[in-house]
């Protein structure tokens, strides 16, 4: 005759006379246990998303009704780094020209030909500077009465001149804001 085990658990536990009856039975408790735990686990996780969706869209519709729009504000932005990457190109290549003009003068080329590459790059300034900013214009403003200057000394043949074109490449060569965006 097989030997039986006997078991004996707790209070509450009933006593279980084999070992195979006291298995299944902690196999019931663990499927029961885990598919209750994993109920309640899904069931916080629905109402996490859900709240974490209405906060998002509470979020949405305060910022439109403060008067902005989000696209409106990006293309604002996007808008103004594409002029500035057109500002300060234009003024390198300026400062590039007027590093040449300057070598002329310092040579004692042709100063008529320097001049006439001076209005061109004033001119190619001009169109740069056309639809910028305000204080942007005013710095525009401080540049081409530099290279107005610098074009009055080339053409009375001054002793200044190369002056006046190191004064316009330092403001040049400077950055366009001096805020702190």
């Amino acid at each position: 005759m097989p030997r039986k085990i006997i078991f004996s658990c707790e209070s509450s536990w009933p006593r279980y006379h084999t070992k195979r009856r006291y298995i299944e039975h902690m196999r019931e408790v663990k499927d029961m246990t885990h598919n209750n735990t994993m109920r309640g686990a899904s069931a916080v996780a629905w109402i996490a998303l859900v709240g974490a969706v209405l906060a998002l869209l509470l979020g949405w519709t305060a910022f439109n009704r403060s008067g902005r729009d989000v696209s409106t504000i990006v293309e604002n932005q996007t808008q103004e780094a594409v002029e500035d990457v057109a500002i300060i190109t234009a003024r390198a290549q300026a400062a590039a020209e007027l590093t040449a003009i300057r070598a002329q003068i310092e040579t004692q080329q042709n100063l008529q030909e320097a001049q006439a590459q001076l209005q061109n790059t004033r001119a190619d300034l001009r169109q740069a500077y056309a639809n910028a900013s305000i204080e942007v214009r005013q710095e525009w403003q401080q540049i081409d009465a530099q290279l107005q200057n610098a074009e009055d000394s080339i053409r009375n043949n001054s002793a200044n001149a190369i002056e006046n074109l190191n004064d316009a490449l330092a403001t040049l060569k400077r950055d366009i804001r001096t805020d702190d965006r």
